[in-house]
């Protein structure tokens, strides 16, 4: 479940716009293309810079906001959380069938995985009617 380095498409993009995406992830990558493209793609939209809350929550994930724009920053958050979410998920073991205790909206729960998504590790609860959350929100209820 780990995050996928960049592809030969998107290398080959880039490298027409002089940009080196080959230590990146893909959406890293993809987010490096459309920022060099964003102008040509959206003419009339402004770019935004990095918000204050961004740059916060980037910090507390131990992030370097020094030279991201929105778009990359944004990629670069994803990729982090997701390789925390991965890590909770191998360091608590967790399967489906297995009980999580979660706190949503200020409210503790107990919920039982019907399953994980392989793509995103996203945990799926049974009789949720859709409801779920990530590894690193959870703690894995013994007994």
């Amino acid at each position: 479940m780990q995050r996928n380095k960049s592809n030969e498409e998107q290398i080959e993009i880039a490298r027409k716009l002089n940009l080196d995406v080959t230590q990146d992830t893909e959406s890293i990558a993809a987010a490096r293309i459309l920022e060099a493209v964003y102008s040509a793609i959206y003419p009339q939209r402004e770019k935004y810079g990095v918000s204050r809350e961004q740059i916060e929550f980037a910090e507390s994930l131990d992030i370097d906001v020094s030279e991201d724009s929105r778009i990359i920053l944004s990629a670069v958050i994803a990729d982090k959380l997701h390789e925390l979410n991965v890590a909770a998920l191998q360091t608590l073991g967790l399967q489906a069938g297995d009980q999580v205790l979660t706190n949503q909206y200020g409210t503790e729960k107990v919920f039982t995985i019907s399953s994980i998504s392989q793509i995103n590790c996203r945990l799926w609860f049974k009789g949720g009617n859709g409801r779920g959350a990530w590894p690193s929100q959870v703690i894995r209820k013994v007994g």
